[in-house]
């Protein structure tokens, strides 16, 4: 299990198991990503530099002949994926609510809210955030930009740790795993 993601990630499938690394024969390998009309992107990697900004994206499918490798990852990383996936759980949860009380002609109360959108105290500022947008803008389509599970801190430090040691700056490495992200 990957330490910038938690699953079988990129820097498992070239790093970890091919031992891939600055002397590799970076010219026999060819790392794309594919957009929801599946064209094909290539992110044009070169070293080792250039592909550990994608360590926690998953490999979509790979395959190699005669030490040439081809493989496609994913447009996000699993550890964005996730995030994205357990912050709309609770937007939904939060919006279920607040339909709820319209219906019944109540206010909607962001303690109230916390009760049913929580399954436990982990992540209640995340929670509140959630609830205040919802009860702000109600009808306004599901913006929920910025905000990060501190769960997936740790993922974040490891990769931008890792961009730091291969020669990126703090600030390139910053802009890379936390641009526009408030951690809660």
């Amino acid at each position: 299990m990957s330490k910038f993601c938690g699953k079988c990630d990129v820097y498992d499938s070239f790093i970890a198991i091919q031992e891939m690394d600055d002397t590799s024969d970076w010219s026999k390998i060819s790392i794309f990503q594919c957009d929801e009309d599946l064209n094909k992107h290539d992110l044009n990697i070169k070293s080792y530099k250039d592909l550990v900004p994608y360590f926690p994206y998953l490999v979509q499918y790979s395959s190699s002949r005669d030490g040439e490798v081809v493989a496609c990852i994913t447009n996000k990383s699993f550890v964005d994926m996730e995030n994205e996936e357990r912050i709309n759980g609770i937007y939904y949860r939060a919006k279920r609510y607040y339909n709820r009380c319209k219906r019944k002609g109540i206010d909607f109360d962001i303690e109230e809210a916390l009760k049913h959108v929580c399954f436990s105290s982990f992540g209640n500022d995340l929670e509140r955030e959630v609830c205040e947008r919802v009860k702000k803008h109600p009808y306004a389509k599901n913006d929920l930009t910025g905000l990060y599970y501190s769960f997936y801190e740790h993922y974040k430090e490891a990769l931008m740790l890792e961009m730091l040691k291969s020669g990126y700056t703090e600030k390139q490495a910053r802009k890379w795993c936390y641009e526009g992200v408030k951690i809660w």
